[in-house]
């Protein structure tokens, strides 16, 4: 019987990379007792959430070879391909790992726990990985995957509703709504927490404590590595915020943002290299207030379940520039650079 190790996020927690690093070392992980199944129609598993939540549609070939006891019971194609999946791995040897980071959206739909753990039953062992991020970092960085994508909304809107809410697009920012939610099927010593700046203090980094996760013999450097271009790597943020503001309501193109960034770098050398931020100082002020109880909270769980593991704070605000730290010099030369970015993006 299979061990399975099911990542449901959280989003931004290097999670896209990991699903590209071990899908591209499947075969070297299938010969050490470690399966990461090939299920489409990309490196992660998004696939398997289809029995309760609505995705793009998925080719028909996932549903061409349904088997006649599938057919003949009715079920319907999400349900069959999860149930086929689970027929095919739990018997298996070793260790299955499965990363989606859609197993831990809120809204607008989600995942039901109990009966995720119900069709989940066959395997011998059922353990599911979670990594925390403080807000101020994880809804900065929710907002930028969107900004990348093209899709992000302007940013005081969406801090606000997401301090008001606890939401940041349909995502838990409050990690104990996670838990809480993942409890409703599982019990707490399946549920591992991690810390998503401890895990980049890992001797291998994060894909190296997900080895040892697994008991696998492998180290990072046994891997083949993604190739730079593959690394989902996030943007400035500040550079990004200009870039987006200035654009709003159209995207903002890459152009624009490394025009932003180059006038920024010269900017943070005389700040000693500062890494920038979203927020102004009041703002980042407001969500460590926000969300203290919260996170006091999740402490408290963690002590009592898996002492050792802590929610890491955020960046001391003596460490960033924020908006407010840029001078009116600052302010003229940055609008130089909106003039030559949109030249590059063709506007």
């Amino acid at each position: 019987m299979a061990r399975l190790l099911l990542h449901i996020g959280a989003y931004t927690t290097a999670i896209s990379y990991l699903q590209k690093l071990f899908h591209g070392n499947r075969q070297l992980l299938a010969e050490h007792g470690i399966l990461y199944p090939d299920v489409g129609p990309n490196p992660a598993h998004h696939i398997l959430v289809t029995p309760w939540i609505d995705t793009p549609a998925i080719g028909a070939h996932h549903y061409g070879s349904r088997s006649l006891v599938d057919r003949l019971l009715g079920k319907n194609p999400h349900e069959a391909f999860f149930d086929r999946f689970v027929r095919q791995h739990a018997h298996r040897k070793g260790t299955v790992l499965l990363s989606a980071e859609v197993f831990s959206r809120a809204k607008p739909q989600h995942v039901d726990m109990r009966d995720l753990a119900h069709r989940l039953a066959p395997f011998e062992d059922v353990r599911i990985v979670y990594t925390v991020r403080h807000q101020a970092d994880y809804i900065q960085s929710i907002w930028l995957q969107l900004a990348v994508i093209g899709k992000a909304p302007r940013f005081e809107p969406f801090l606000e509703a997401a301090l008001a809410q606890h939401l940041a697009s349909g995502l838990w920012v409050d990690h104990g709504k996670v838990i809480d939610h993942v409890l409703t099927g599982f019990s707490p010593d399946q549920l591992v927490i991690l810390d998503h700046e401890a895990t980049r203090c890992h001797p291998d980094g994060v894909a190296g404590l997900f080895l040892d996760l697994m008991g696998s013999p492998l180290r990072f450097a046994d891997l083949q590595d993604l190739e730079p271009r593959e690394a989902d790597v996030s943007p400035d943020p500040l550079a990004t915020w200009l870039a987006h503001s200035t654009r709003w309501p159209s995207p903002s193109g890459a152009g624009l943002v490394r025009a932003f960034q180059t006038s920024l770098d010269h900017i943070r050398e005389r700040h000693g290299r500062k890494r920038t931020t979203l927020y102004s100082r009041a703002q980042y002020r407001q969500i460590e207030e926000t969300f203290a109880a919260d996170n006091d909270k999740l402490a408290g769980w963690l002590q009592a379940n898996q002492p050792g593991t802590t929610l890491s704070p955020p960046a001391a605000p003596d460490t960033l520039l924020f908006r407010e730290d840029l001078t009116i010099a600052d302010w003229i030369g940055l609008t130089r650079q909106v003039a030559m970015g949109r030249a590059k993006d063709g506007d």
